[in-house]
C-alpha cells in the first residue's frame, strides 16, 4: 500500500511540473491508437498526450490544456495520420498543436470519414462535422456511421434492433438492408477492401440454452454471435454461441484473419473464411479490453486493456505475447502480440516491404533455415526497412525463436 501511495504522489508532482518522467513514462497509459501506416504510436495518461515512433520512442508530448478525466481520453488518429482528435479538438499528429475545435460539449463516439476531411459524432442524434473549422455540416436525428467508403452510410436500429441499412450518401436512399433475425446488430467491421464485414450479435435466450451465458437473472441468458457477410453476394457464415462479448475486433491487412478480445479477459483469433478459432490467449483476470489493432503488415496485434493491476501471470497461452509495453498499478496495460507467426508469413512482409532483392534473399535463406537471431542481427544492421516492417518481423521472429527454445 505505501509503494502505491508513493508512486501516486510521484505522479501527482509530475502533473503539477510537467517534467519529463511523467511525460514518457509508460506506467500512466490508460488509452493508446497507432496511425494506419503504423509510424506512430499515441498515448493518453495522467499528464497529457505522448507521440511515439514505431519502435515506442517517444518523439513528442503536450500536456493537457485543463483538468479532464484522463480515464476517458480517447485519441483518434485521421486515416491519413495528419491529425488526432482529442476530445472535441483536432491536433496536428506531428506538432500536436490543435487546428481546431468542434462546438461541442460532448464528443461521442467519434468516426473520422474515410478522407479524414470530416467527423461524425453522436452528441444527440448524428452530426457531421467539419475537420477543417469544426463547422457542422450534416445531421440526423438517428444513428449513422461512415460506410466502408463515402458513397453511403451505415443506419442502426430504424426498423428493428436486428438489422442495419446502407443508406445513399447523397439522397439517404436505402440501397441495400441485411436482416439478423431475433439478433441485436452492432456496428459492421469492414475487411480491407471493403467485400465484406464482420457482425458481433447478441440475442437474450432462457437459462440452459446451448453456449449461452449466464446474466445473473434467473429468466434469461444471453448468446452472443459472430457473422461474417459477403456483401456482393449476400452470404454469410454464422458462429453461435461465443464464448465472450466481444469489446474491441479488428480484421488482419490480407482479410484472413479477425482478432477480437472481450472484458472476460479473452483474446481470439479467427479464420475469416472457415470461422474456426485459429488462436486464442487468456489475458490477465479482471482487464477492461479497450482496442485490438493489427499493424499493417499484420505482423503485430496491439491489445489494449485497462482499469486492473496487471500481472505476469498469462495462463492458457496459445497465441505468442511477444513483449509488454507498459505494466502498471495505477490501471493501463498495452500488449504487443506477434499472430499466427510463420516463416511464410515473414517473407510475404519482406516481399510487401523491400525492393532490396540482395536482401530478401539473404533474408529469405535465413528464414528457411530457422535462424531467427541471425536474421533479428540482419534487420539491425539494414536501413532498407519502413520501421513499421522491421517491428512486425523481430516480433514475428522472436516468437519463432522463443518456440525452438526447450
Amino acid at each position: 500500500m505505501r509503494i502505491i501511495t508513493v508512486l501516486l504522489i510521484v505522479v501527482l508532482l509530475s502533473v503539477a511540473t510537467g517534467n519529463a518522467i511523467a511525460q514518457t513514462d509508460p506506467n500512466a497509459v490508460y488509452r493508446m491508437d497507432m496511425s494506419a501506416d503504423g509510424t506512430r504510436f499515441v498515448t493518453s495518461n495522467i499528464a497529457g498526450l505522448t507521440l511515439y515512433d514505431a519502435e515506442f520512442n517517444p518523439i513528442n508530448f503536450r500536456a493537457y490544456a485543463s483538468e479532464n478525466d484522463y480515464l476517458y481520453i480517447q485519441p483518434y488518429f485521421s486515416p491519413d495520420g495528419r491529425r488526432i482528435l482529442v476530445l472535441k479538438e483536432i491536433w496536428d499528429s506531428t506538432t500536436l498543436e490543435t487546428v481546431t475545435t468542434l462546438p461541442l460539449d460532448k464528443v461521442i463516439e467519434p468516426q473520422w470519414s474515410p478522407d479524414s476531411q470530416m467527423i461524425l459524432t453522436l452528441p444527440r442524434g448524428a452530426q457531421i462535422h467539419s475537420a477543417q473549422d469544426g463547422s457542422l455540416i450534416r445531421e440526423w436525428w438517428y444513428w449513422r456511421a461512415w460506410g466502408f467508403d463515402m458513397t453511403y452510410f451505415v443506419a442502426l436500429g430504424e426498423r428493428g434492433s436486428d438489422q442495419i441499412r446502407f443508406m445513399d450518401a447523397t439522397t439517404d436512399a436505402e440501397i441495400a438492408n441485411y436482416v439478423f433475425p431475433g439478433e441485436t446488430v452492432g456496428q459492421p467491421l469492414w475487411n480491407p477492401d471493403g467485400t465484406r464485414f464482420a457482425m458481433f450479435t447478441f440475442r437474450m435466450v432462457e437459462p440452459g440454452t446451448p453456449n449461452s451465458l449466464h446474466t445473473g437473472s434467473d429468466t434469461q441468458a444471453i448468446l452472443y454471435s459472430l457473422f461474417f457477410v459477403d456483401v456482393p453476394s449476400g452470404n454469410r457464415i454464422q458462429l453461435e454461441g461465443l464464448p465472450a462479448g466481444i469489446g474491441s475486433a479488428a480484421w488482419s491487412p490480407d482479410g484472413q484473419y479477425l482478432a477480437g478480445g472481450s472484458n472476460a479477459a479473452s483474446l481470439y483469433v479467427w479464420d475469416t473464411v472457415t470461422g474456426a478459432v485459429a488462436e486464442s490467449y487468456a489475458l490477465p483476470s479482471e482487464k477492461w479490453l479497450r482496442m485490438v489493432k493489427y499493424s499493417p503488415n499484420g505482423g503485430r496485434l496491439v491489445v489494449g486493456m485497462i482499469d486492473s493491476p496487471v500481472t505476469s501471470n498469462l495462463i492458457d497461452t496459445t497465441l505468442r505475447a511477444t513483449s509488454t509495453f507498459s505494466q502498471t498499478q495505477l490501471g493501463g496495460a498495452f500488449q504487443i502480440f506477434a499472430p499466427v507467426a510463420s516463416p511464410e508469413r515473414m517473407q510475404a512482409i519482406l516481399t510487401e516491404c523491400s525492393s532490396d532483392t540482395r536482401l530478401q534473399t539473404s533474408a529469405d535463406t535465413l528464414i528457411d533455415a530457422g535462424q531467427y537471431p541471425q536474421f533479428i542481427a540482419q534487420l539491425d544492421a539494414t536501413t532498407a526497412l519502413p520501421a513499421p516492417c522491421a517491428a512486425d518481423l523481430r516480433l514475428m521472429a522472436e516468437a519463432l525463436q522463443a518456440e525452438k527454445q526447450p
